[in-house]
């Protein structure tokens, strides 16, 4: 069996099968959760500016999405980087685009559902609600396994 650390501090061990075991499965939960968290503050945000600009401004839903989703982009990245994944210096660019392809992708899902469930005659604020469920998992399964997964290689500690 070797023992293997990751830059992040997490342990790894591979059996001769090649299989792992670590604590990833607790990780992995605490990072379900401050997304959770962080996830709760951006669609507060995106809530409040899509609900001001259909019912105060009178905006069409897709626009008025546009422009809510673009402020919880922006509140998402800052805070996912720095509290649910941790990520530590500066933001490298590939991160960067990888971020903006998962959130394009989940912004497209969004508009398709609110597109399909206002056209069967879903209200605004439901077809909202369900378009933020498919977009947070979209976001997390992104975020987590490509945008701010660690990139920097293992390092043996010790073999049994």
């Amino acid at each position: 069996m070797t023992t293997l650390i990751s830059n992040d501090q997490t342990v790894y061990r591979t059996s001769q099968t090649g299989g792992t075991s670590s604590g990833r499965g607790n990780r992995t939960f605490g990072e379900t959760i401050r997304f959770g968290f962080v996830g709760s503050l951006n669609t507060a945000i995106d809530f409040a500016v899509f609900l001001f600009l259909t019912h105060v401004w009178h905006w069409n839903v897709l626009e008025a999405q546009t422009a809510s989703y673009t402020f919880g982009l922006i509140n998402s990245y800052f805070w996912n980087r720095t509290v649910t994944f941790r990520g530590k210096g500066k933001p490298r660019p590939g991160e960067v685009i990888r971020f903006i392809s998962v959130n394009l992708a989940s912004y497209l899902a969004s508009l398709l559902v609110l597109s399909v469930m206002t056209h069967f005659g879903r209200s605004d604020v439901v077809s909202k609600l369900v378009a933020t469920l498919v977009t947070f998992a979209i976001n997390f399964a992104g975020s987590k396994w490509w945008v701010f997964r660690d990139r920097s290689p293992a390092r043996v500690t010790h073999r049994n």
